[in-house]
């Protein structure tokens, strides 16, 4: 497709500027974070609990779980073609992911309002149990992902 056919569909726009993110990343890619799907504003991804993201405790660590939803959350944001940051975020923890989980990630935007936004993601296992609840803030920069 070429740009201009691309940014007629917000669908095809979403999936072209994700795509691009992740050609240009390697911390998601080290955690094997999955993208399962992203529509403007949203994104769904996977991720399997590993022995290297274990804490001392043998649960996974908060900082994986994290990363992850920042991951999805940065999907959220940036699948509109217009570059942006997180300004800020929180993640609240409800469970425990264990070994072998399989951990799915929803983002969705929350408000948008001129350079501002605020996405909820909220993280479940296998057994759609909520593991956390993360809310990132981004703030619009300069720059697109595909120019007309």
């Amino acid at each position: 497709m070429k740009p201009n056919e691309i940014l007629e569909s917000p669908q095809a726009t979403a999936e072209a500027c994700v795509s691009i993110m992740r050609d240009h990343e390697n911390f998601p890619t080290y955690l094997k974070v999955e993208l399962l799907n992203t529509a403007p504003g949203e994104a769904i991804g996977t991720m399997v609990i590993e022995s290297f993201m274990l804490n001392g405790h043998q649960t996974c660590h908060g900082g994986v779980i994290f990363s992850f939803a920042d991951t999805i959350f940065a999907y959220a944001c940036n699948n509109r073609n217009q570059k942006m940051v997180s300004s800020g975020c929180s993640i609240d923890f409800m469970a425990p992911a264990f070994l072998g989980d399989q951990l799915t990630a929803r983002a969705e935007t929350t408000v948008q309002a001129g350079r501002n936004g605020i996405y909820d993601v909220v993280v479940t296992n296998q057994n759609e149990q909520i593991i956390a609840v993360f809310r990132g803030k981004s703030r619009t920069i300069q720059g697109l992902y595909i120019e007309a």
